[in-house]
């Protein structure tokens, strides 16, 4: 009888241990989408001190993103991958992106009001291309579980890859029937910066498998790079200029674990 009892407790023990290490060691795998808010720098619209001059003569002939880099609200989307290494503690694998349409009428405006006095004739407007953010970053962190919440903080590192933020700008004379175009050009396709987050969860498991919840992030790279402007009958003329990427990222994000 009690080699039946010992017996028995030992299987317990061994089960209850083999239950203790497939929760620590737990996979998920989850997808998610929502806003890409800018922040500081990345937001900020100052047209007199983000226009470039041809030359250093008073002549716009570029709209330079360094310090403003005039992005609006846009979209984000994610996928993620977790490991827990213990119940408390995580490592994370994420992939995001996100696109940020570009705020061009300021700089628009503040030009046509000094050209009416220069060149009452012409008008003049930029076209800027959204930027688009792909990233690739790691984590570690911290879980802290509740009933059937989860809150994590993971701070991450990784690369950040912007596609290049060409623009043109057109020049319209009223005695010309075409517009003049002056095209932004950058020798890039891809401009890699390094990657600095933090991101935060709350999270709701559904059943033992699935679970939804909320995501909140902080991300922060600096994208260097030289464009050069071409239009006809005027050389080519390079500038570096820089976009100071920042965003808040709220996102909605489903999951499965295994």
């Amino acid at each position: 009888m009690r080699l039946n009892h010992l017996v028995l407790l030992i299987f317990v023990t061994c089960s209850l241990r083999l239950h203790g290490q497939s929760k620590n060691q737990q996979w998920d795998i989850s997808v998610g989408y929502g806003l890409s808010l800018p922040v500081g720098a990345f937001k900020k619209v100052t047209p007199e001190k983000s226009l470039a001059y041809f030359n250093d003569r008073q002549d716009t002939n570029g709209f330079d993103k360094d310090g403003n880099s005039a992005a609006q609200n846009g979209t984000s989307a994610l996928v993620k991958l977790n490991y827990q290494l213990h119940r408390s503690w995580g490592i994370m694998l994420q992939v995001g992106y996100t696109k940020n349409a570009v705020n061009t009428q300021p700089a628009t405006d503040y030009v046509n009001d000094w050209i009416v006095n220069v060149l009452p004739n012409q008008t003049l407007a930029f076209i800027q291309e959204d930027y688009r953010v792909l990233t690739t970053s790691l984590g570690a962190g911290y879980n802290f579980y509740k009933n059937r919440f989860t809150f994590s903080l993971y701070p991450s590192i990784g690369l950040a890859m912007l596609s290049s933020p060409e623009y043109v700008m057109t020049r319209q004379a009223q005695n010309y029937p075409s517009p003049a175009v002056y095209t932004y050009r950058i020798d890039e396709s891809k401009i890699n910066a390094p990657l600095f987050g933090k991101n935060g969860a709350i999270l709701y498991d559904i059943n033992s498998h699935f679970f939804a919840g909320l995501d909140a992030a902080y991300n922060h790279a600096n994208f260097e790079y030289e464009w050069t402007m071409k239009a006809p009958g005027i050389d080519p003329y390079s500038r570096t200029d820089k976009v100071t990427y920042r965003t808040a990222q709220i996102i909605g994000r489903v999951g499965f674990r295994f």
